[in-house]
């Protein structure tokens, strides 16, 4: 991660670090826009336990509880990729309303 954090900032592309956090397991996340605006996402997924797909007996599968799992973590990491985009959002309207004020406005 450390790598890839350093080639985006020679680069000098903005991007949003994330630590996300379940039952003790911590995966980083950097999040930026591709040129074509599309938001790309990278993190150290190898802190993530490989989960059995077979399962035994009448009790569900380990596929279908992991395919649970992934769903529930796709709707988080969806609502946290919302709240990034949606801070971003407010900071750019701020950032464009400074940019408005007249420079007498400070005295």
């Amino acid at each position: 991660m450390s790598t890839t954090e350093k080639q985006l900032k020679e680069m000098r592309i903005e991007y949003v670090k994330c630590e996300v956090e379940d039952e003790g397991i911590f995966v980083d996340q950097l999040f930026f826009h591709d040129p074509d605006g599309l938001m790309i996402e990278i993190c150290n997924c190898e802190n993530l336990p490989i989960l059995p797909v077979s399962g035994g007996g009448d009790s569900p599968t380990t596929a279908t509880n992991a395919a649970r799992f992934c769903s529930i973590q796709q709707a988080e990491e969806q609502q946290k990729l919302k709240q990034i985009q949606s801070a971003t959002v407010q900071r750019m309207q701020l950032q464009q309303l400074l940019i408005n004020i007249p420079c007498n406005a400070w005295t």
